[in-house]
């Protein structure tokens, strides 16, 4: 074995007791880019056991077999990111496994830990103290933060006033607490859509359907959705459009969209899933509300700021930290294929673009497996673009009264 640099660390255990199994359990992280791996002496192989270091179960969707188990371990620990790959027990490990351990460290720039019991198989070369490993945990203690509570919205209440009275309607029927959230979340979305009015000077009602869809794409819950809505009638009526939509239809349309369950639960039942495409398809129906059709049109390119954000038309769609890996490694799987950044990011075997309806039942899979995610709206073509048809605009123009005085210059 070699290391031109310096990416590898043996690490003699010769108490290996207890309480150092535990200290270098606790280092296990994947979110902060440090992975721990038991060497089981009854696995399959390491590559399985690298697997399950990941979270991913061996009963779930997509779990290889062994021609496949060391590429999808591979490509996994490039996705998350991981920076120190921990083996404790690597007196167990072949020749042939600390090589390629060595590989795809060299690959992701990470560091590789190989705790032994056995003095003879440590390189004095790349040898390291336990301290050294264990001040990893040090390093990474990361204080606890109070989250402030804020009590729920009910600007339900207020759906019936139109936008000329919806703030005259909260003032008289909500709470002070709640009202400054409600005036916040107005400003904000005013802001956003006057910046975007800016750019679109004769906007169509399916672009702003998309607009619609995107400011909703991190509503809270009904109430924020009716905040949305008046937000965007009052930018627009400023602009001289009058927008106009029908509510409750509105606020039915929006459950398909809406996305409360998007935190740390959800990610890691999506994590547990191995095949690339299937994580991927579960957390972008987890994180956007993109329909089946859109969903099928996502190139590798959609995809930026290192799995951060997900672009489609004109909309972009910002993805949780704790999903990227999942997304990424999707992408890096495609890549990996030969694809270029505009081919299809979801294919099937053939090597073909999924279609919108074969989205729609991989996505219900993923779904009815691990309970995250959810099951896209259908839409086979553009005929039934998003929110756009539930929406209405017309001009206004200043017009000069019939009966008006006429003016007859001076002089």
């Amino acid at each position: 074995m070699t290391d031109p640099v310096g990416r590898v660390r043996w690490i003699f255990d010769h108490e290996d007791s207890v309480v150092t199994c535990v200290q270098i359990n606790d280092l296990h992280d994947p979110a902060d880019g440090v992975v721990v791996v038991h060497r089981r002496p009854g696995s399959r192989g390491l590559a399985h056991d690298l697997l399950g270091a990941l979270g991913k179960n061996h009963h779930g969707l997509g779990w290889p077999g062994e021609p496949r188990a060391w590429p999808l371990a591979d490509l996994w620990l490039a996705a998350e990111c991981v920076q120190h790959l921990i083996i404790y027990g690597a007196h167990r490990l072949t020749t042939d496994d600390v090589n390629r351990l060595t590989e795809i460290v060299a690959r992701t720039r990470g560091r590789l830990w190989l705790v032994t019991r056995i003095a003879g198989q440590v390189d004095i070369r790349w040898r390291a103290a336990l301290d050294d490993l264990l001040a990893l945990g040090a390093a990474r203690v990361k204080p606890h933060t109070v989250q402030e509570h804020r009590d729920a919205q009910r600007t339900m209440l207020c759906a019936d006033e139109n936008f000329l009275t919806f703030r005259a309607g909260c003032w008289w029927l909500l709470g002070p607490a709640t009202l400054r959230d409600v005036e916040e979340r107005l400003a904000a979305v005013i802001a956003a859509t006057e910046r975007w009015l800016t750019n679109h000077e004769e906007p169509d009602r399916w672009q702003t359907g998309a607009l619609l869809e995107r400011l909703l794409g991190d509503a809270r819950d009904q109430d924020d959705v009716i905040v949305v809505l008046r937000a965007m009638q009052i930018a627009f009526f400023q602009h001289g459009w009058l927008l106009s939509c029908n509510t409750p239809a509105l606020c039915d349309s929006s459950r398909l969209i809406l996305n409360a369950r998007r935190g740390g639960e959800q990610a890691a039942a999506l994590r547990r899933v191995c095949a690339p495409d299937l994580a991927a398809l579960g957390t972008l129906t987890a994180c956007t509300p993109l329909d089946s059709h859109r969903l099928a049109g996502l190139r590798l390119d959609s995809i930026v700021a290192d799995g951060g954000r997900v672009v489609c038309e004109d909309n972009h769609y910002e993805l949780p930290a704790a999903f990227r890996g999942l997304v990424r490694a999707q992408q890096l799987s495609r890549q990996r294929m030969g694809a270029q950044p505009p081919d299809a990011l979801f294919v099937d075997r053939a090597g073909n673009a999924c279609p919108p309806r074969r989205i729609r039942d991989l996505a219900r899979r993923v779904q009815e497996h691990c309970l995250s995610g959810r099951v896209p709206r259908h839409v086979d073509d553009d005929a039934g673009r998003h929110l756009g048809g539930l929406l209405s605009l017309e001009p206004l123009r200043r017009t000069e009264r019939d009966d008006a005085p006429v003016r007859v210059p001076a002089g």
